[in-house]
């Protein structure tokens, strides 16, 4: 979104011919509201307070230049309701309102209060699910007293994804919420939006895979997974993998085998679904928060500067404010095979960052700390890549760190890197066009994201994502199969499936309830169990029936033909016993016959 830069001038009348400022001669304030319609459109009112300072100096007309928008409706009235006479003029691509006043208001701690008005298209734009909505900051800011900013939004719009700064207040009404910033809360960089339940992308993803070796070989692709932030949805992976399993940082890793010489890609379609929250039915996988303290290659938790640091630094926010002040982004770094710095290098060569330093610096002392913290590669959707950069060469893929907050009992993702070029407040609350493809924490490298499965010399772009629409859910049941001692789930829906509970039955009576964490899309998981049998197999149930929901499968058991067998197999024993005993009889009887006859012959 183009940022917005507006800028409030004084004109003054001084009757002594000598020069002043607005800050000097004036007692200065402004009453803001910007009001959003249900079509974005936002219509936008300032109420300006003038008090004289001085007696010998008042205000005959005021100055209201916007740059990079076209005002409509412009319109401006005095507090009785009268209108004032007004001029546009267009320059260089700024547009100049002034307005006139048709009086002399003199003397000291007397007011003028006046309004302007006019209707604007561009500061709520929708941008596929979500209504964004940004509010620049006044240049001119410091010169008033005192400012309020209120912004008013339709309920229709949506909730409350996000809003930076903090608002100081919040007023509900039947058909709308406002938001009420006073003062120097938004004085740095102006108020950032967005409102709308979730964001949706569409994604195509490609991975070329290839086996140059003499014997078979099995590989390993990272799928988008879900996390506490996004939900997957896949309506197509072909060829189909052979399994899809969770790691132990919670990656969705689709298994393929591949025979000597075999090279074909893995082409994958869906929709992800962003979230302003966590998730309530996601489960992560339950890896002790241990190993998000160890040091690694990248993160070395015990450098002594790093030690050193952390002993100040010994909250993620602190440790964010650290990063994103004292670390500048260098886009002259953002080329194929660049280094990685690491969090030590990172600190020596401060003014050299890309995406990776800002997120490497953020780890290392977050885990010093005692912080459990890990890396994300993902995509970052930006319209404004000079201030919100993406540096990741691979498909243009950005990295971002996330901490674990005990509270939530979540792993919480900010964005330091956007953070340190925008001036936007990425801690607090992250935007909804953050899309995780891979999760390190257990190691920085691997698994490798989408869009770094290339071959050959001049490899193609393999990553699209744009806004998308959720997919209709159709078949929404697994596949569940039973044989005489396994259970398989196999997940043929779009999504992962949490919780699955299986319950076991023999002869309609509940044996044993298996719960599977999670299934994701294209996945399948066994539960073994053994079936009582008694003796001979009189004890063997009639039926093993698996339930989950309202799924079932059936295994019927043969039992009169199991006990005919086991019988069976009984004689068959007897019978060998018998002529076991009885072999060895004849074999006695045939020696003794033999001895004999020898005997008599000698």
């Amino acid at each position: 979104m183009k940022k917005i830069i507006v800028l409030f001038l004084l004109t003054l009348f001084f009757i002594f011919p000598k020069k002043a400022f607005a800050d000097e001669n004036f007692l200065s304030t402004i009453d803001s509201t910007y009001q959003v319609d249900v079509t974005g459109a936002t219509r936008v009112s300032n109420t300006i307070y003038l008090e004289n300072k001085k007696t010998n100096i008042y205000a005959v007309s005021y100055s209201l230049i916007l740059t990079g928008i076209k005002p409509e409706d412009v319109t401006a009235t005095q507090d009785n309701g009268s209108k004032l006479d007004l001029t546009t003029q267009e320059n260089n691509g700024s547009i100049k309102v002034n307005v006139k006043f048709p009086d002399a208001i003199v003397g000291i701690g007397n007011k003028r209060t006046f309004t302007l008005n006019y209707v604007n298209k561009n500061l709520a734009v929708k941008t596929g699910e979500i209504w964004e909505i940004s509010i620049p900051r006044l240049e001119s800011q410091n010169s008033f007293e005192s400012f309020i900013v209120r912004l008013k939004i339709p309920k229709s719009l949506g909730n409350l994804a996000y809003i930076s700064p903090n608002e100081d207040e919040v007023i509900n009404s039947q058909d709308s919420t406002s938001y009420i910033f006073k003062n120097n809360s938004n004085s740095q960089n102006g108020i950032s939006a967005a409102f709308g339940n979730f964001q949706v992308f569409g994604f195509e993803l490609t991975y070329h895979l290839e086996n140059p070796i003499p014997i078979s070989s099995q590989i390993q692709i990272a799928l988008p997974p879900d996390t506490a932030y996004q939900k997957m949805y896949y309506t197509d992976i072909a060829p189909d993998p052979s399994n899809v399993s969770i790691d132990q940082d919670g990656n969705w890793q689709a298994l393929y085998y591949l025979k000597p010489g075999d090279r074909f890609d893995v082409k994958t379609k869906g929709s992800v679904q962003i979230f302003p929250n966590p998730r309530k039915n996601y489960q992560s996988p339950t890896t002790d928060l241990g190993e998000y303290l160890k040091p690694t290659e990248f993160w070395q938790t015990q450098d002594p500067q790093i030690q050193k640091l952390s002993k100040t630094l010994k909250t993620p926010k602190a440790i964010y404010d650290y990063v994103t002040q004292n670390l500048k982004y260098d886009i002259t770094r953002v080329k194929p095979n660049i280094e990685r710095f690491g969090a030590i290098k990172a600190l020596e060569n401060p003014k050299n960052a890309i995406c990776m330093e800002y997120t490497d610096l953020f780890i290392a002392l977050a885990r010093a700390a005692g912080i459990p913290a890990r890396e994300i590669n993902g995509y970052a959707y930006t319209e404004n890549p000079d201030i919100e950069p993406i540096s990741l060469v691979s498909d243009v893929l950005h990295a971002w760190p996330e901490y674990y907050d005990s509270k939530l009992q979540s792993w919480v993702p900010v964005d330091p890197t956007w953070g340190s070029t925008s001036g936007i407040d990425f801690f607090s609350k992250l935007d909804l066009r953050h899309f995780v493809f891979v999760v390190h924490g257990l190691n920085p490298n691997l698994p490798y994201p989408a869009g770094s499965y290339k071959l050959g010399t001049n490899p193609q772009k393999d990553v699209f994502v744009s806004f998308g629409k959720l997919p209709i859910l159709s078949n929404q049941n697994p596949d569940l199969s039973i044989s005489f001692s396994k259970v398989t789930l196999k997940n043929t829906t779009i999504n992962a499936i949490y919780s699955p509970k299986i319950n076991i039955f023999f002869d309609q009576n509940l044996a044993l309830t298996r719960t599977i964490p999670v299934l994701p899309p294209f996945g399948y998981s066994e539960v073994n169990f053994e079936i009582p049998s008694g003796f001979l197999g009189f004890g063997l149930p009639q039926t093993v029936d698996a339930r989950l929901g309202s799924l079932s499968a059936v295994y019927s058991i043969p039992k009169n033909l199991v006990i005919v067998k086991n019988i069976s197999l009984i004689l068959l024993c007897i019978l060998v016993l018998i002529l076991v005993i009885l072999r060895k009889k004849i074999v006695k009887i045939v020696k003794l016959t033999h001895a004999k006859i020898t005997q008599r012959f000698t």
